[in-house]
């Protein structure tokens, strides 16, 4: 994976979806999710890269990737004590 983020937008969403084959989606994606803003928006848009991610790795037959992905995930949508995120609950 690279050290440098992309912006959690559509922008980046519709770049790794576009990407040459799914060794690439999966890169840009996980770069999407080191993007370290948590605004409401950013937050949806790592979610959908949540998703994008965990479908390219089970396709790829991925399990310790996917798992790992999980805690990420778990992580991304906590606060530092635990408890879930007041931006990523029912406004959906």
């Amino acid at each position: 994976m690279s050290s440098s983020y992309l912006p959690a937008t559509t922008d980046s969403i519709a770049q790794a979806l576009e990407a040459s084959n799914r060794s690439d989606s999966i890169s840009i994606l996980y770069r999407v999710l080191d993007d370290p803003s948590s605004s409401p928006d950013a937050l949806r848009i790592k979610e959908q890269a949540i998703t994008n991610l965990s479908d390219y790795l089970r396709e790829e037959n991925r399990a310790q990737d996917l798992c790992n992905l999980l805690t990420v995930e778990t992580l991304l949508f906590t606060d530092s004590q635990g408890k879930n995120c007041q931006n990523c609950q029912g406004n959906y």
